[in-house]
């Protein structure tokens, strides 16, 4: 009974049916394209000739020519920006020889499973898991050495060999340096994409940093702004609130002046409100009293003007005068003038008509001039005839006596008794 072939393994262990396990994904490249990373998702207990099958038929391009027998596999831990993954591509070496001390195991049973050889793998960090490539035959370049004599017929015999000995290590010398050109250019172009990531990023962290220095700069301009700010408003509350409490200080003293001249006025007024209270039947009285004395002298003067006015104004024009010591009748006979004395019934009758004639001024809002033409005209309706002028002279009690009695008197009291009736029609209505 002997060794299974990698076939008859491969057969058994696609055959085999292995309990479910969780799966998991590692982080793969192929040495030729270390830049090149790609997932592979697999069961933990399944075979590490699964494995390969796996890459077979992921990759078809690179090993799909091949059988799991010519794939490589090295489980590693390294980190996917790692310069020296572009040495995989020119430096024959194992991987591990490159590597030095990183973590890196060589796989050479291909029936014992994948979590066997991931001991010493975290396979849940981001970086390179595992590293496969095609299996290289070690080919050497040999001299021809020189053989010794021997028969012809011997030699006869071993031409062809050394013939096609020959043609076979000139054959490997041409692969050897096909795969030295394609490693070194595949080494220059894995450098150039490693030289491309550097300069990617350093001008990300220049970025970063540029990005970073700016906003310290406006996190720190932001902060004196706001502490100026802060200063420029606390300064200016405290004089705010300095000067309102000097105005709520002036306030509280003219409250206090207010409400002391306010306690004043009203003991005033409750002064007046007491002795009003007392007096008010006795102002009443004498209020009336004297109303009815105006009213019925008003009364018996336009009586006795009606019946008798030429001798009541010559009685008028007698006792006005003060230094005439002549009788009635040679007063009233005189042609001399000068100015009225208002004293009697003509000072009653002015007095009444200053009345009449300031109440109308106020009503109507007029000046005193327009007042006297107003009054003219209506002492004109009535029948009389009198001057604007005359009617301002007697007002403001600057008016001669003429002809022996005064002639406006009759005119100014028609004009008064007027306006009495109709107080007295409106008064009654």
């Amino acid at each position: 009974m002997g060794l299974l072939m990698y076939g008859e393994i491969s057969e058994k262990s696609e055959n085999s049916t292995p309990p479910a396990m969780p799966e998991i994904t590692l982080n793969c490249i192929v040495r030729d394209k270390p830049t090149e990373v790609f997932q592979v998702s697999i069961d933990k207990n399944a075979s590490i000739d699964r494995f390969k099958e796996t890459f077979r038929e992921k990759l078809p391009d690179i090993f799909g020519s091949i059988g799991t027998i010519g794939i490589k596999v090295w489980f590693v831990q390294v980190a996917q920006n790692d310069t020296r993954l572009a040495q995989f591509t020119y430096d024959m070496r194992p991987i591990g020889t490159i590597l030095g001390t990183t973590p890196a195991y060589e796989v050479t049973q291909a029936t014992r499973s994948v979590e066997s050889h991931l001991e010493y793998i975290n396979v849940d960090s981001d970086e390179i898991h595992c590293q496969i490539h095609r299996h290289r035959r070690k080919t050497k370049t040999c001299k021809k050495k020189k053989r010794k004599k021997r028969s012809k017929r011997k030699e006869d015999d071993d031409g062809d060999d050394d013939e096609g000995e020959e043609e076979f290590f000139n054959h490997s010398d041409d692969d050897l340096d096909y795969y030295n050109v394609y490693a070194l250019f595949i080494g220059v172009a894995t450098m150039w994409q490693f030289l491309k990531r550097k300069i990617s990023n350093e001008i990300t962290a220049c970025d970063t940093k540029f990005a970073n220095d700016l906003s310290t700069h406006d996190t720190k301009i932001n902060a004196t702004f706001n502490a100026e700010r802060g200063r420029i408003y606390a300064e200016i509350n405290n004089k705010l609130t300095a000067e309102i409490g000097k105005i709520k200080a002036r306030d509280d003293v003219f409250t206090k002046e207010a409400q002391k001249i306010l306690s004043m006025v009203n003991n005033i007024t409750t002064r007046l409100n007491t002795i009003e209270e007392a007096c008010r039947n006795d102002f009443s009285a004498i209020n009336a009293s004297i109303e009815n004395l105006q009213n019925e002298m008003i009364r018996q003067y336009a009586v006795a003007r009606r019946i008798q006015p030429v001798e009541t104004d010559q009685l008028s024009m007698a006792d006005q005068s003060e230094t005439s010591n002549q009788s009635h009748a040679n007063s009233s006979g005189s042609s001399d003038s000068g100015p009225i004395t208002f004293r009697g019934i003509s000072l009653t009758v002015w007095t009444r008509f200053k009345q009449l004639f300031d109440q109308i001024r106020d009503e109507k809002g007029l000046n005193t001039e327009e007042i006297c033409l107003l009054v003219a005209m209506e002492i004109r309706e009535l029948g009389g005839k009198i001057k604007k002028n005359t009617i301002q002279g007697f007002y403001e009690r600057n008016i001669t006596k003429r002809g022996g009695y005064i002639s406006t008197l009759d005119d100014i009291g028609l004009w008064i008794d007027s306006k009495n009736n109709e107080n007295l029609d409106s008064n009654s209505e």
